[in-house]
């Protein structure tokens, strides 16, 4: 057993991707009124979620010198970019990215909750190999609690407590296809840093420090790899005798008051 459950072992999912006209600041306003949902039911949520072509910056580098140059670059790109209200640093979205964000209602150390996902992730991905903790060097976002497979970083992992539940979220890169995502975030710095000294808070992106769960979009030339690791993340969740529940609709109430929390914090370039 990879997470604890109450007695009756009722856990609820729920799973979006982002089509064109949706926004990422969408789906955050859908998780802020989630993780709430989760406090009033008093059951874990799983929210796996994914956009195409997104920027999420940390707090920190609103503050680079010329962090506007490179937002307008990367929009020109076909980019969303966005300050997201966890903490860390810049990460990039894409199709082969999935974003898993374990939901709980039971109060949780900040330790606790990262070793929460991270056994749920392992268990997840047990298949593709031994998924390591620890700080992968010349990552981006680097953290504690970078998970890796033979050195190569495949998913980071954040957290944002609010009222009584706390939001554990962990993007993972499920496939990359030939996407050079240290190139994306060194590029993004370069600009943003109108060639001053970096702080040293942030990363020296190396290449080869990121990889992912799959090389290709599909899993022995037939499988979605995408649709297989999602399916994984549910069959991780579906212990014996557990009742999963879907969520289809979030209560109005819940929205409204993610709405009040998190306007004024997202920030959207």
């Amino acid at each position: 057993m990879v997470l604890s459950q109450r007695e009756d072992k009722r856990m609820y999912f729920s799973v979006h991707w982002c089509r064109d006209g949706d926004h990422v600041t969408d789906i955050f306003l859908q998780q802020e009124a989630l993780t709430l949902y989760a406090a009033e039911l008093g059951y874990p949520i799983l929210f796996l979620w994914g956009h195409p072509k997104a920027l999420l910056l940390g707090a920190r580098e609103r503050t680079l010198p010329c962090l506007l140059d490179s937002v307008r670059a990367a929009v020109r790109e076909g980019y969303e970019v966005i300050v997201r209200p966890f903490g860390g640093l810049l990460v990039p979205l894409d199709v082969g990215v999935l974003n898993v964000t374990w939901i709980t209602h039971e109060t949780l150390s900040i330790e606790d909750g990262f070793w929460k996902i991270t056994k749920f992730l392992q268990h997840v991905c047990r298949a593709s190999g031994d998924l390591q903790v620890g700080e992968v060097q010349g990552s981006y976002c680097p953290g504690r609690f970078d998970l890796s497979i033979q050195g190569r970083k495949i998913a980071g992992i954040a957290q944002r407590k609010v009222r009584q539940a706390t939001a554990i979220s962990a993007f993972v890169n499920v496939y990359s296809q030939g996407i050079q995502r240290e190139k994306i975030i060194r590029d993004f710095y370069e600009t943003a840093l109108c060639k001053i000294d970096p702080p040293p808070w942030l990363p020296n992106i190396l290449e080869g420090t990121v990889g992912s769960l799959f090389a290709l979009p599909t899993v022995n030339d037939s499988v979605d790899s995408m649709d297989f690791f999602i399916q994984q993340c549910l069959s991780a969740m579906n212990f014996p005798d557990t009742t999963l529940y879907e969520i289809s609709s979030i209560p109005h109430t819940m929205m409204e008051e993610a709405k009040l929390r998190l306007y004024g914090r997202l920030e959207l370039f």
